[in-house]
């Protein structure tokens, strides 16, 4: 019986070190240590595999988060770069009011940026990364909205009282599954958070959005 479990074990450890090699792994095992620790190198069946902690190759990635008194109109923008190609990773929007109520939000992409607006610093998700050179911008007071090139998303939000359980909306700038994510090229072209809802009483608005620049020039 413990003969057995012996050779079971082994042929055990004979497949896992050859699943270890195999071509879409980054490293393989070459041994052992006497503690049972497995030693692994470089896998030579694959030399161009990564870690999936790796970040080289990777474009820099920036978020811009902000929390303020929302309007009617253009609440809220992002606008491209002169010298990147920024693609939209995520957005995200939240709120409150004193009381509960609900408006229709407009996500549209612009070829012409809207008026000025309160800037928000990025963030860079990597200290090594270059400064942002896309811009984000909040509004207390609407502004002339850009020339719309389309609309990209709508959807009716609710804004909760301050006491209860806040929401989070992710919105379709979410790249799903083989979509393209959307591109702004050039610091024209942008996607502007909308509402054309009178402003709630008391209305806070929460925004955060994510986004990576590469090094093509639009």
């Amino acid at each position: 019986m413990i003969r057995r479990l012996i050779i079971a074990l082994a042929c055990c450890l004979v497949s896992g070190e050859a699943f270890a090699q195999a071509a879409f792994l980054p490293y393989a095992v070459t041994g052992q240590t006497s503690t049972g620790q497995l030693i692994t190198a470089p896998n030579p069946a694959n030399a161009s595999a990564v870690p999936l902690n790796d970040t080289t190759g990777v474009e820099p990635s920036y978020s811009a988060a902000a929390s303020f008194s929302a309007t009617t109109g253009v609440m809220f923008a992002v606008c491209g770069s002169a010298t990147k190609v920024v693609e939209l990773r995520s957005l995200l929007l939240g709120g409150t009011a004193t009381t509960a109520g609900s408006q229709i939000i407009n996500l549209v992409k612009t070829s012409t940026a809207p008026g000025a607006g309160t800037a928000i610093t990025p963030t860079a998700m990597d200290t090594l990364s270059a400064t942002a050179t896309a811009t984000a911008q909040y509004y207390t007071s609407a502004p002339a909205a850009g020339t719309a090139i389309g609309p990209i998303d709508i959807f009716q939000m609710g804004f909760p009282v301050a006491t209860s359980l806040g929401i989070q909306l992710p919105s379709l700038l979410v790249p799903a599954a083989g979509r393209q994510p959307i591109v702004l090229r050039g610091t024209g072209q942008c996607i502007e958070v909308q509402t054309n809802s009178s402003a709630l009483t008391g209305e806070l608005m929460q925004v955060t959005i994510t986004w990576t620049e590469g090094t093509t020039a639009p």
